[in-house]
């Protein structure tokens, strides 16, 4: 989604509103969890936006990549099962004017009767940035499709914080919880999924409220007991206020995001013209497509991991950005140095169990010394094959975490 000047103004301008409604606001009630499908995710969900020809060839080189959920067509089925990877299938049919024909009705049909017992499916591809106002006829759609294949997911993407029409004037945090509550009702999803992208050249506001934006959703996912995606920026859309992301900056927007507890990534933009400035332009691959490679393989190792364990709570240390909350009272972590950190708690039956640490600095390294309370044995979950390496805390039980700018570390205890 572009992002105008005008667009940035008014992010600004509600700024005060959204934080001071974000921490004093009401939330979300309890939402019911049993109209989900026979959906289960079984791993992080590692994806894309915007996809090559669905030919062998690209498929090849998108699992080699290190991607295990492809946005595709039909055609590209047979090249998935071969490389091992999973199909969110893309089809001109999957339009709510597929609804008002029946002839386009009866064609639906016969795709999903010919790809609902692929094993290489994985969901289908529904709609990107709908309005509220577009939710009816999407979600008839989607109990259209679910009704004829209840084991698969149907995938909307929904729109960032500031690209909401409101009915009435109202503090904006609630206003998008509202619209997220009302496209959960309508659609019963099985996964949540959201777009943000915050390196822009003339302005600070999009980065000041990309944790505004990301507790939000977790805020929202957690009560609906959904797991949620964060759409990354990976490219230069807007030549002219876009920036390209550095591979630390890609690095830091995905590790932020699992340490609030995403279990989906997806990089905006992989395939298109030169003029999208995405991943690859004209077909030439770019850098962040092979930093996307190295951050796809560190997300297989944590996949498990993660998977087991529930997302507790988050905290940062100070200066605190826009969103973001101080360490609570009662958490085992403390940091002992300074710097600038997001910090993840995860565990087991509302207990802590582990934390992923990350450096919230995109262009500086840092050395968070940390020591966890009542810890009998502390290790660290190697991303390189998945083990476990133990750490010896000093005699003050701390002990010292190097971090490359961006970079996320993730810890058991």
């Amino acid at each position: 989604m572009r992002r105008s000047k005008t667009s940035i103004l008014l992010i600004f301008s509600v700024l005060p509103l959204l934080l001071a409604f974000l921490f004093l606001g009401n939330k979300l009630g309890s939402l019911d969890a049993r109209y989900r499908t026979g959906w289960k995710q079984k791993d992080l969900i590692i994806t894309y936006s915007c996809s090559p020809p669905p030919e062998e060839v690209y498929v090849k080189a998108i699992a080699d990549q290190g991607y295990n959920l492809l946005p595709i067509a039909e055609d590209a089925l047979p090249f998935a099962e071969k490389y091992k990877v999973k199909v969110l299938l893309q089809h001109a049919l999957f339009n709510v004017k597929t609804m008002e024909s029946p002839s386009d009705v009866k064609q639906l049909n016969a795709l999903i009767d010919r790809v609902k017992d692929n094993h290489t499916l994985e969901g289908y591809y529904i709609f990107d940035e709908p309005q509220e106002a577009q939710f009816p006829q999407l979600a008839k759609l989607v109990r259209h499709i679910k009704a004829r294949d209840p084991h698969h997911f149907c995938f909307v993407n929904l729109l960032p914080i500031f690209g909401i029409r409101p009915k009435r004037i109202k503090d904006p945090s609630q206003v998008y919880k509202d619209h997220i509550n009302e496209y959960i009702r309508q659609f019963k999803p099985d996964l949540l999924s959201y777009d943000y992208y915050t390196f822009v050249k003339y302005s600070k506001v999009e980065e000041g409220l990309y944790f505004i934006q990301l507790r939000l959703m977790r805020e929202c996912a957690r009560k609906a007991e959904l797991p949620f995606m964060n759409i990354i920026q990976a490219c230069q859309w807007d030549v002219k206020d876009w920036m390209m992301p550095t591979p630390a900056q890609l690095r830091w927007q995905v590790y932020t995001s699992l340490a609030y507890g995403a279990r989906a990534i997806n990089y905006f933009l992989y395939w298109g013209p030169k003029a999208f400035g995405g991943m690859y332009q004209d077909g030439v691959a770019t850098p962040l497509v092979e930093a996307a490679a190295v951050l796809n393989k560190e997300m297989k190792a944590l996949s498990s991991t993660l998977m087991s364990m529930d997302s507790l709570y988050i905290f940062q240390t100070a200066p605190l950005p826009p969103g973001a909350l101080g360490v609570p009272y009662g958490c085992p972590l403390q940091i002992t140095s300074p710097g600038e950190f997001v910090v993840g708690m995860f565990g087991e039956d509302k207990k802590e169990k582990a934390f992923m640490i990350v450096n919230r600095n995109d262009s500086k390294s840092a050395v968070a010394r940390v020591k966890v309370l009542g810890a009998e044995a502390i290790s660290e979950l190697q991303r390189s094959d998945s083990t476990w390496k133990t750490i010896s805390p000093n005699q003050n039980g701390e002990f010292e975490i190097s971090l490359e700018p961006g970079d996320g570390r993730f810890f058991k205890f």
